[in-house]
């Protein structure tokens, strides 16, 4: 796991540095050659004065970029670039992937401290079978599974930061050519640093772009489509669906917005949340950026446990200390809250168990508090049975009823039949793992999309028997409010 080394002359942690990485490449390039496999090797790269707070992307990120920090188990990182991608068209296809990734990871050559650490980062689309060819997630694919070219990690217990290169070893590389590509990986990281520093030096504090909503009067369409889903509730077909809806915004005149100053404010508005940050190509050229906060843990796993966290049952906070107890207590009582949450309970131990044994949720949810809402939690807890790798766990809870609803694929084919909204990869796993297949997923909530000249932000909303058509467009609007008091623009250069 990572440790610190003791503090010593640059020349020569350098000197070590390089003799450590040879012998990396040799042993990668041995196993490569012997196995007649396409293997991966790691590499610790002194990276000089990189520090935790520096870890956020600028505004000139480049496509394939990651970000993630997730406070519960306190785990940052930020993946650059890509040393391999897979992609899949469909939620099966990423579920067969898990040999697959399994067999690249076990082909893992590394420094035994540099191990445990994030191997593959991943995202994937609510609908991975819906292939859009125009809109905000024109040409992205159903999924993806990359291990990153670089890794800045947070070495534990402290706020320095690891740096690391992955390369890709054939079985017909040459020693020569794989210490080039370490010394070219030094290189460009050395750059990298230059210009973050030099970029934090010149950058723009970023300023709000807004701070509220005007929640409105629900849509036509919000209205329409909640009446026919009551219909289909009262019939039988389903027992909750969530509908979702999304909200564009432009930045004020000759401002664009920051998805790096975006970045920087959910981590200081949200500290108990998932935050992450994928760069993504654009259509046009200009990058997208996938941004979150999200209080939703998929599923994690470590040595065998699995955690998993039911989220479902909302209600808006109050800032005075006796109207949030009220809120809080509300919340507790509600009989369709708690029916909401009791499907999401019940639906992710059924999924789990296949996979799993002692699942065991625990008796009562509590309240969980984010910036602006309350919500229901319960944790699940399990072991995996032997073999299963968390690419299975996810691909099996995807959707939860959280987010897609009850019963799964009747409520996904009412979503596919009534909703127009492209969701992308809101409200569908993102996450990481590392050689051994332990990792942590969160569900891609409290979300938007950000170019520099727009805005899309995301919210959605369980609907059951006795739900409020007017109440849960609020409800999604409350949930659009984490990313947009977080929403930051900058001045246009020139």
């Amino acid at each position: 796991m990572l440790n610190h080394s003791a503090q010593r002359p640059d020349s020569e942690r350098q000197s070590d540095a390089d003799r450590r990485a040879r012998a990396v490449l040799t042993r990668c390039l041995e196993r490569a050659r012997q196995e007649n496999i396409v293997a991966v090797a790691r590499i610790e790269i002194p990276g000089g004065d990189v520090h935790v707070r520096n870890l956020c992307f600028d505004d000139t990120g480049q496509t394939d970029d990651f970000l993630w920090r997730s406070p519960g188990d306190g785990i940052a990182f930020r993946a650059r670039g890509t040393a391999m991608s897979l992609r899949c068209t469909s939620l099966e296809e990423f579920a067969a992937q898990a040999k697959r990734v399994q067999r690249i990871a076990n082909s893992l050559t590394a420094d035994d401290s540099a191990t445990g650490i994030p191997l593959f980062v991943s995202a994937l689309k609510f609908d991975p079978r819906r292939s859009a060819s125009s809109g905000e997630w024109a040409d992205l694919p159903g999924a993806f599974l990359r291990i990153p070219a670089y890794l800045d990690v947070v070495a534990a217990r402290g706020q320095a930061v690891r740096r690391f290169a992955h390369i890709i070893v054939n079985p017909s590389d040459s020693s020569s050519r794989l210490y080039d590509l370490y010394v070219g990986h030094k290189a460009s990281l050395r750059e990298d640093l230059r210009a973050a520093q030099a970029s934090q030096q010149d950058a723009t504090p970023g300023t709000p772009a807004a701070t509220q909503l005007d929640p409105g009067d629900p849509a036509a369409e919000w209205v329409k489509r909640c009446e026919d889903l009551r219909a289909a509730i009262a019939a039988g077909s389903l027992s909750k669906v969530v509908v979702a809806r999304s909200r564009a915004l432009r930045p004020k005149a000759a401002h664009r917005f920051s998805a790096g100053e975006t970045v920087r404010a959910l981590q200081s508005g949200c500290p108990d949340a998932i935050v992450f940050h994928a760069i993504l190509p654009g259509v046009d050229g200009a990058h997208r950026h996938f941004v979150g906060a999200s209080p939703e843990t998929l599923v994690a796993t470590r040595d065998g446990s699995v955690i998993t966290h039911a989220l479902a049952g909302t209600i808006r906070r109050h800032r005075s200390d006796g109207d949030e107890s009220v809120a809080a207590d509300a919340l507790r009582a509600s009989a369709k809250d708690r029916h909401e949450h009791q499907l999401v309970v019940d639906a992710i131990a059924e999924d789990l168990r296949p996979h799993c044994v002692n699942v065991t949720p625990a008796d009562e949810p509590r309240v969980l508090s984010t910036p602006s809402l309350f919500h229901l939690s319960t944790r699940i807890e399990g072991q995996t049975r032997a073999g299963v790798h968390i690419i299975s766990l996810v691909s099996a809870l995807h959707p939860t009823p959280a987010l897609g609803g009850a019963p799964r694929d009747a409520a996904m084919q009412w979503l596919s039949d009534h909703e127009d909204l492209d969701r992308g990869y809101y409200g569908a796993p993102i996450g990481f793992f590392d050689e051994n297949g332990d990792g942590r997923f969160c569900v891609a909530i409290r979300s938007a999309l950000i170019r520099d000249d727009a805005a899309v932000l995301y919210g959605g909303a369980g609907f059951v028997a006795g739900s409020d058509t007017a109440a849960e467009w609020r409800e999604s609007g409350s949930k659009m409010q984490t990313v947009l008091s977080a929403l930051r623009e900058v001045p246009c250069e020139g």
